[in-house]
């Protein structure tokens, strides 16, 4: 009898958790009624969250609670390594920041929308699809694309830190299908070198290298010496960025790091690979 009256003691506390207000610490609401009453304007709201709002608005109308909606674990993370601000929407949710990581859980399963913005404006959209119980690690260049990193299955919501940072911190080493092909000869990439000294500019220099990149692979040694042909750090900085991810040995990329004349750019390069 003594266990009956607890276990129907404790089935009341949660149904009685599930009443809104009943249970837990009330924080004050700190926006004031002159705040409540705009909206913001620049966020882009769709047509169903201004009815939402406007709906929540009215007090006379009692809200429809989701207690027991199962959203699924899916998840995806996304990093932009680059520096700046961007904006990142996967299905409904949203999340801006400067840190360059976006960590969306409670992904619904299936073919799930991606776009991304910088600075307010849309820079890369597509559909990616999101397997059940699993969680999908992306990268995003501004310059290369949106790449898929590992898919790989989660269960019961652990949400284990190391994972998804041992796959951004190392993503692109020599065990992840890299092309080995469509390597410059030492011919062919000192001809390519002559015609880089005959531009007296960087401008000049990094529009030719950055032309080639589209068709061509580079070993480290030969990407370090067309950063040699560049005058200042910070353009031997971004090129680095691009030519990293046209390398073939990047196990051996560390050889670009005497390139640079000041500490500054040095520590910022590290960071590429």
């Amino acid at each position: 009898m003594k266990r009956m009256f607890l276990a129907i003691a404790f089935a009341s506390q949660l149904l009685t958790a599930q009443e809104a207000g009943k249970i837990g610490q009330l924080l004050r609401n700190e926006a004031s009624s002159n705040e409540m009453s705009k909206p913001r304007t620049d966020w882009n709201y769709s047509a169903r969250s201004r009815q939402d709002a406007q709906f929540q608005r009215n007090k006379n109308i009692t809200p429809n609670y989701r207690w027991h909606q199962n959203y699924g674990y899916t998840e995806i993370f996304l990093r932009i390594p680059e520096e700046g601000y961007f904006t990142v929407t996967v299905g409904d949710q949203m999340m801006s920041n400067a840190t360059g990581k976006f960590r969306f859980f409670d992904v619904n399963a299936g073919n799930v929308p991606l776009a991304i913005y910088q600075n307010g404006f849309l820079i890369y959209r597509t559909n990616i699809i999101a397997q059940a119980n699993t969680r999908s690690v992306l990268d995003f260049f501004t310059n290369n694309g949106l790449f898929l990193l590992s898919a790989y299955p989660v269960g019961n919501q652990q949400y284990g830190i190391n994972d998804w940072n041992d796959i951004w911190n190392n993503p692109y080493n020599d065990s992840l299908n890299l092309c080995t092909t469509n390597v410059m000869s030492n011919t062919s990439f000192n001809q390519f070198l002559r015609s880089l000294s005959n531009s007296a500019f960087d401008d000049g220099k990094v529009s030719l290298i950055s032309q080639q990149i589209r068709n061509t692979n580079f070993t480290s040694e030969q990407i370090k010496k067309m950063l040699e042909q560049l005058s200042w750090d910070s353009n031997k900085l971004e090129l680095a960025k691009k030519l990293y991810h046209s390398c073939v040995d990047r196990s051996n990329f560390f050889i670009v790091h005497d390139v640079f004349d000041f500490d500054r750019y040095k520590k910022r390069f590290n960071y590429i690979y």
